[in-house]
């Protein structure tokens, strides 16, 4: 089974940008997790940043099979720790 990878962003942030490019890299870079780039302007990825009570954007939210705590990352985090995560 794969990791689930969340973004969340927003079309006014000024770092959003970046973090979706280091993820897009990433995932062009890898196979072994699923991207979801949700924008919390849209009303039904803000609902899903609020269950997940994402804060600030941008917000990568990993899950994977057999770890009991999901991975919460703040920021742009560039394509070295996003791959080390």
């Amino acid at each position: 089974m794969k990791v689930s990878v969340k973004l969340f962003v927003s079309s006014t942030c000024p770092n959003c940008p970046a973090a979706k490019t280091e993820i897009n890299e990433l995932a062009q870079d890898r196979d072994d997790f699923n991207l979801e780039i949700l924008d919390i302007t849209n009303p039904n990825a803000l609902k899903k940043a609020q269950e997940e009570n994402i804060m600030s954007v941008p917000t990568y939210i990993i899950k994977g099979e057999g770890y009991e705590n999901k991975i919460g990352l703040v920021g742009s985090q560039g394509h070295k720790i996003l791959n080390e995560y």
